[in-house]
C-alpha cells in the first residue's frame, strides 16, 4: 500500500464506514412511521431522484448491485405508486426510471426523518467530536470521488 499504516486505516474506514450507512439506513427504515419502504428502495428512489430517467442497468452500476436486484426494487415501488417507467424521448427502445409525485413527498419526508435521527445522535457528541467530524468530511467527499473515478475507469 501507499504509506505506513494504510492498511490499518483502510480497515478501519471499511469497517466503520460501511456498517454506519446500513445500520443508519436500517434504523431510519424501522422507524419510519409511514408505510414501510426498506433501506434498497430508499436508496433507488434517492438514486433515481438524482438522475431522472436513469436505466435499470445504470443504476444497478451505480448502487453496486445487480440489474437484477434493481429491476425487483423498481417493480415493487412502481406497484406501490412511487416509480414510474417511462420510454426515452431520445431513444425509444430505452427505457427509464421515473419518481412519481408520492415518491418525491415520500423522500422529503424520508430525509426530514433521517435528519431527525442523526441530529439527535450529533447532539450527544461534545463540541470537540463534532468539529473533528465536520472536518473529516470534505476528506471522505474526496475519498469518495476518487474511487467513482477509479470505478469509472
Amino acid at each position: 500500500m501507499g504509506q505506513p499504516g494504510d492498511a490499518d486505516l483502510v480497515h478501519e474506514l471499511v469497517s466503520t464506514l460501511g456498517p454506519f450507512s446500513r445500520f443508519l439506513r436500517r434504523v431510519v427504515s424501522a422507524s419510519f412511521p409511514e408505510p414501510a419502504i426498506s433501506g434498497a428502495q430508499a436508496d433507488l428512489l434517492r438514486t433515481v431522484q438524482r438522475r431522472p430517467g436513469i436505466a435499470v442497468n445504470a443504476a444497478a452500476e451505480w448502487l453496486q448491485v445487480a440489474p437484477n436486484t434493481v429491476s425487483t426494487l423498481a417493480g415493487a415501488l412502481e406497484a406501490e405508486g412511487y416509480l414510474e417507467r417511462r420510454r426515452s424521448d431520445d431513444d425509444r427502445r430505452s427505457i427509464g426510471l421515473h419518481l412519481t409525485s408520492q415518491a418525491d413527498e415520500l423522500l422529503e419526508r424520508w430525509g426530514e426523518h433521517r435528519a431527525r435521527i442523526v441530529a439527535a445522535a450529533l447532539a450527544e457528541l461534545d463540541p470537540l467530536e463534532r468539529h473533528v467530524l465536520v472536518g473529516a468530511l470534505p476528506v471522505i467527499r474526496k475519498l469518495q470521488k476518487t474511487l467513482e473515478a477509479q470505478a469509472s475507469r
